[in-house]
C-alpha cells in the first residue's frame, strides 16, 4: 500500500491536490483493509477516494450525535486534535454535529481524517458538507461500499456503521440518545474486541440516554483530555499494525428493548428463524412480527438472511 494519492507521484499531487480518481477492490484484493475481515459480513467491495494510506495509522472513531449540542461539538474536536497530534487517523461518517466536528478537529491539529459514507464517495452527503469532503482528501480519505452515483437511503447508514467501527482500533461516543445510530457503532466494536469509550453528559439532556447507557454497561469513562492524551500514547505502542485486534472490549451490548421487540430478540438467541418460525415460537400473528424485524433490521440489531431468515446481527 502506497502512501500517495491512489499511487500519483507526490510531486503530481502537490500540483494538482486531491485526486478525483476512484479506488475500487474487492475482498480479494491485498489492498483490502485488513481490520474489514474480522467482520463477519466484511463489504464485499470498496470505493476510494483520497490517500489510501491513511488506512496504515492506529485509528479511532469519533461518533455522536446529528443533533449535538455545543459542548458535545466542543468534546469531539479536542478529542479528535489530541488523537491527531497523538499520530492516530480519526475516523467518522461525515454527518452532521459530531462527525463533522471530529473530522474538523482532526485536521485542526495537522492530522488525517478518514470519511466513512453511506452514499458513492462521489456525493457529498449533507451536501452542506461539499467543502468539508474536499478538505478530508486533500490528506485523508473517503471510502464507501457504495457504487459512485449511489444516493444515501436510511437503510445504508446502520450498515456504514459497522465499517465505521471495524476500521478502528477504538470507538469514542461523545452524544447518543437511546436509540442513536452511535450506539450500532459502539456494539459492532465491542463485538470485534474492540475498546468502547463514552463521553460523559448532563443527566438533563436526551442526547446523553445512550452514552450513559454504554457507561452502565462497561464502556471506558473519558474523564479529562490528559487521561484521553496518555491513552492515546499507551494505546499506539500496544497496536503492531492496522490488523492487530486489541484487547477484547469489556463491554457487552444488548439492545434495550421491551414488549414484543424484546421477544423476537429473545427468540432468535439460539439460531435464525423465519418470520412463520418466530410466529410460531411466540404464538404471535406474522403480521405482527414483520413491522418488528424491519425496524431492528433498520437500526442494525438484526440481518436477513436468504429464505427469508433473521439472525442477531451482534452476538
Amino acid at each position: 500500500m502506497t502512501g500517495d494519492a491512489l499511487g500519483e507521484p507526490q510531486s503530481q499531487r502537490e500540483r494538482s491536490g486531491p485526486s478525483p480518481r476512484i479506488a475500487r477492490f474487492t475482498v480479494e484484493d491485498g489492498r483490502y483493509p485488513p481490520r474489514l475481515r474480522h467482520l463477519h459480513d466484511p463489504p464485499r467491495t470498496l470505493f476510494c477516494r483520497g490517500h489510501l494510506s491513511a488506512l496504515e495509522q492506529p485509528s479511532v472513531a469519533i461518533v455522536g450525535s446529528r443533533r449535538s449540542t455545543a459542548y458535545g461539538r466542543r468534546v469531539a474536536e479536542e478529542l479528535a486534535r489530541e488523537a491527531a497530534r497523538a499520530g492516530w487517523c480519526v475516523v467518522s461518517g461525515m454527518a452532521l454535529g459530531i462527525d463533522a466536528a471530529a473530522h474538523r478537529g482532526c485536521m485542526a491539529g495537522g492530522g488525517v481524517t478518514l470519511a466513512v459514507l453511506g452514499s458513492g464517495v462521489d456525493r457529498a452527503y449533507p451536501r452542506s458538507h461539499a467543502s468539508l469532503m474536499t478538505r478530508i482528501l486533500q490528506r485523508g480519505l473517503v471510502l464507501s461500499e457504495h457504487e459512485p452515483g449511489v444516493s444515501p437511503r436510511p437503510h445504508h447508514f446502520p450498515r456504514r456503521n459497522r465499517i465505521l467501527a471495524a476500521l478502528a482500533d477504538r470507538v469514542v461516543v461523545v452524544e447518543a440518545a437511546k436509540r442513536s445510530g452511535a450506539l450500532i457503532t459502539a456494539a459492532v466494536a465491542a463485538d470485534l474486541g474492540r475498546d468502547v469509550w463514552a463521553v460523559p453528559g448532563s443527566i438533563f439532556s436526551s442526547n446523553t440516554g445512550g452514552t450513559h447507557r454504554l457507561l452502565e454497561d462497561g464502556a471506558i469513562p473519558v474523564s479529562s483530555l490528559e487521561a484521553w492524551r496518555i491513552s492515546l500514547a499507551e494505546g499506539a505502542e500496544g497496536l503492531d499494525s492496522p490488523g492487530d485486534v486489541p484487547p477484547s472490549s469489556q463491554l457487552a451490548l444488548r439492545p434495550h428493548l421491551a414488549g414484543l421487540p424484546r421477544q423476537v430478540w429473545e427468540a432468535l438467541e439460539a439460531e435464525p428463524l423465519s418470520l412463520e418460525g418466530l410466529a410460531d415460537a411466540l404464538g404471535t400473528p406474522g403480521r405482527e412480527i414483520l413491522p418488528v424485524l424491519a425496524s431492528l433490521e433498520l437500526e442494525g440489531w438484526l440481518e436477513r438472511r436468504p429464505g427469508p431468515t433473521y439472525l442477531r446481527a451482534v452476538a
